[in-house]
């Protein structure tokens, strides 16, 4: 089922109080990977879905980032969408890869150490177009924030021929 945690192992963090997992998902049938960053006193958190910008090298996540978020008491994963960190499949920028964001918001609705109503979504740069597709394709987020997003596929494919390469844009 998607959002399945499938494999994980342990991370080295840089907080003594947060443990860091790299995680396998399911995400339309395909085998995805992604960091899972949790406190270590057993309670029930928020959830929060860091949704990163750029495309395959360009744009990494950060596990120090994921700690910070973690560490202000939240329960952080982050996808490396399909195709990055030994998953399957290839991103395709906000397109067929937008799932594997789904598919990240009911990992955490799941996650034993979670709020299930309380999941909120955070993306930058390109995650902000991923957080507003998990928004409106998710019942039940908390919240979303959005910082530098793309928010018309469009406007960056004609603006951005740079870009064009990544930008698997459908209508064009």
């Amino acid at each position: 089922m998607d959002g399945d945690i499938i494999d994980q192992y342990r991370f080295p963090s840089p907080h003594p109080g947060i443990d860091v997992f790299f995680v396998t998902y399911m995400s339309q049938g395909l085998k995805v990977k992604g960091f899972l960053a949790a406190p270590k006193r057993k309670g029930v958190y928020d959830g929060f879905l860091y949704l990163r910008g750029g495309i395959k090298n360009v744009g990494q996540v950060r596990v120090p980032r994921l700690v910070q978020f973690a560490s202000h008491g939240f329960v952080v994963f982050a996808p490396l969408y399909r195709g990055n960190g030994g998953g399957e499949g290839n991103e395709d920028f906000a397109g067929e890869d937008r799932y594997d964001a789904l598919a990240g918001f009911h990992l955490l609705r799941r996650h034993p150490l979670v709020h299930p109503g309380r999941v909120h979504v955070f993306g930058f740069s390109r995650g902000g177009a991923m957080a507003l597709h998990a928004a409106l394709m998710a019942e039940g987020v908390c919240s979303v924030a959005v910082w530098g997003g793309v928010a018309d596929m469009e406007l960056t494919y004609w603006e951005r021929p740079d870009l064009r390469r990544m930008v698997n844009y459908p209508h064009l």
